[in-house]
């Protein structure tokens, strides 16, 4: 599995892992699927450079709310 950790990125490093899951897909032919973890307050961001920058690649995105932790 290909996993991208990004919580409070600025663009340029949001660019750059747009780039790599790119590069993934066109250099190295790798088909995905990636996960990439971001922050609820980027999602509207990371779909719009998303759509921008990689528009041939489909994603979709699931929101959690609250985080349940069980100890």
């Amino acid at each position: 599995m290909n996993v991208i950790l990004a919580p409070d990125m600025g663009l340029v490093k949001t660019l750059q892992a747009i780039s790599f899951v790119g590069g993934m897909i066109n250099e190295r032919h790798e088909p995905g699927p990636f996960l990439v973890v971001i922050s609820v307050s980027i999602v509207a961001a990371w779909v719009r450079e998303f759509s921008r920058w990689l528009p041939e690649m489909r994603f979709c995105f699931a929101i959690q709310e609250k985080v349940r932790r069980y100890e």
